[in-house]
């Protein structure tokens, strides 16, 4: 993952890390990140993708409740929580990762909106959210996915998925009640859309 050099921009979220000045730019939602040591410093592929499936999803709608899987350094909570969000429910079962989340949700200003929880992600499947992130590894994706109690959200990102992996996850979601909206790629990773029926 590496850390980023400097700021980075992904459609109106810049990405800053904490040493480095904030931009001007009064429109883009600036995101503080103190990358430590964990996943997630918005370099790679898989978390560029969300990024720009968040910025779709908020431009359709206003989710107001996030389920946030794997969330490493807690980036994809504080991007849907900058776009609007009251809540985000965020998850991962390393605990360095969690304690960078934590400390992110703190330079951000959103301590009391994230809850963040030391799990596995298949625990927290079936909590209620109005947008589930699920940036995790396609044999976790797998079994998440078989859970007919994971099917009580409205939208639905998926990512973590990398070459010939995604048409297994297509052919899977294919036997959902999801109705797929988008697919990205990004260097052979790839981000999938979703929402219910």
């Amino acid at each position: 993952a590496g850390q980023p050099l400097g700021p980075l921009q992904i459609e109106d979220f810049f990405l800053c890390p904490i040493w480095e000045e904030q931009p001007l730019d009064p429109k883009a939602h600036l995101i503080r990140l103190d990358p430590g040591v964990a996943f997630g410093s918005g370099c790679h592929p898989t978390t560029r993708l969300c990024l720009r499936l968040i910025h779709q999803v908020y431009e359709l709608d206003q989710p107001a409740t996030v389920l946030d899987l794997g969330t490493g350094t807690g980036i994809l909570s504080l991007a849907c929580l900058a776009k609007g969000a009251q809540q985000a429910i965020a998850v991962d079962h390393n605990n360095l990762a969690v304690a960078t989340a934590r400390k992110n949700s703190h330079y951000n200003g959103v301590e009391g909106k994230i809850i963040l929880h030391c799990a596995d992600a298949l625990e927290h499947a079936a909590t209620p959210a109005d947008l589930v992130l699920a940036n995790i590894y396609f044999a976790l994706l797998e079994d998440v996915i078989k859970l007919p109690a994971f099917y009580n959200k409205k939208w639905y990102i998926f990512s973590g998925l990398i070459g010939t992996e995604i048409d297994k996850f297509l052919a899977l979601l294919r036997q959902q009640p999801l109705e797929l909206v988008t697919v990205l790629d990004d260097n052979l990773w790839f981000a999938v859309l979703a929402r219910q029926r």
